[in-house]
Parts: structure tokens; sequence; C-alpha cells
């Protein structure tokens, strides 16, 4: 006896077709999504290149920006670079052996970057004649020779440096020149020296202080 089949020769071609049709459509489906993916990455690299385009740009303009400071801008002379350099060291070897006189010297470089070299000069002779201060408070002729405070001024501070055998011919005409500027500074208004002259006195006041450095640390 013959066994019916399960479904109709026509019900299954039915069926074939509606599986061929769901495919179909859902691959349909599939490429339209791909395509709207592709569209929206698309769009995205788009935008992309836009903002790289705009920040390029916006960089550009900043660069063109400084450029230009930097050309309308002063330019230090490198000779003060220099000296700013050496002040800096200075007041770092015065900073264990007194902070004033490390803060007094980064006074002078910052005078010296703000184009000040007068008065960047006139803190130096400051800076030395309180070293001779500290130096002579406890030397009791000094202190014999000038017992009321008011008297005690640059200018004797270095005669009686002198006559202790301190300093060299050469310094002491130096710290003699250099007490005409601080008081020039102090007495007169807008006072011009030549800034090659006022550089030398930096570094000069700089080789002074230096060499002034161990007698300091002992008082």
């Amino acid at each position: 006896m013959k066994s019916k089949p399960l479904l109709r020769p026509q019900t299954l071609t039915l069926i074939i077709i509606l599986v061929l049709v769901f495919y179909f459509w859902s691959q349909q489906q599939e490429i339209k999504r791909l395509r709207q993916t592709t569209i929206q990455q698309n769009q995205a690299y788009s935008d992309l290149q836009f903002m790289v385009s705009q920040t390029s740009r916006a960089i550009n303009r900043q660069t063109e920006l400084v450029q230009e400071l930097m050309r309308k801008a002063p330019q230090t002379d490198p000779s003060i670079v220099l000296i700013v350099e050496k002040l800096d060291e200075l007041a770092a070897l015065f900073t264990p052996i007194s902070l004033k006189v490390a803060m007094e010297i980064d006074s002078a470089g910052r005078l010296l970057r703000a184009d000040q070299p007068v008065q960047a000069v006139a803190t130096m002779a400051k800076i030395l004649e309180n070293i001779l201060k500290t130096w002579f408070e406890k030397d009791e002729e000094f202190q014999k020779r000038h017992q009321k405070k008011s008297t005690i001024n640059f200018g004797n501070l270095i005669s009686h440096a002198v006559d202790k055998g301190l300093f060299t011919p050469q310094q002491t005409a130096f710290l003699k020149e250099l007490k005409g500027i601080r008081n020039e500074s102090a007495h007169e208004l807008d006072v011009r020296k030549p800034k090659g002259y006022l550089l030398s006195c930096q570094e000069e006041c700089i080789d002074l202080i230096k060499c002034m450095i161990p007698r300091f640390s002992l008082t």
C-alpha cells in the first residue's frame, strides 16, 4: 500500500517560493542597510575631513599670528641672556647663605629682562653695599668710627675695605665707579648710559660678588 506524501506538490512549491521570496526580501533589506551605513560613514568621513580642514586652518592662522608677534617683538640681546643666566647661577649660590641677597640678585635679573640696565646695576651696587655692611658688623674699628648708623654709607664701606686690603686697586676703582652710578640713579631722572658699558658693569659685579662669597659665608 502506497504512503501518501506529507505535502502536496503544489503546497511544497508554494513553500519554496515563499522561502525564496523571504530570502530575496531579506537580502534587499540587508543591501539597503549596508547602503544606509555606507552613506552615514561617508557623511561622517566628510564631516571629519571638514573638521580636520577647519582645525588645520585654525592652526595655520595661530602659527601665522605667533610668527607675526615674534617678528614684532623686540629681540633679546644675547649678551643680556648670558648675564641673566649668570645672575640666576649667582642667586642659586646665595640661596643657602642669604635668601635676601638671592632675592635681590633675582631682582637685578628681572630688571635686565625688562631692559632697565641702569636700575639693574644700581641693584647690584646695593647688594655689594649690604655685603660690606655684613662684613663690618663685628669690625670694632669700623663700628667705633661709625657709631651712628646714619653715617654708614657705600663710600666709607669701600674706604674701610680698602684700608683692610680687601680689594685690588682695580676692584676699588670699579666700586667707586659703581657708587657713582648708584648715586646718579637714586638722585637723577632717566639716567642713561651705554648699554655695553652697563652690561660690563653687571658682569664685574657678578665676578666681585662671587669673590666675596667665602668671606660672607663666615660672617
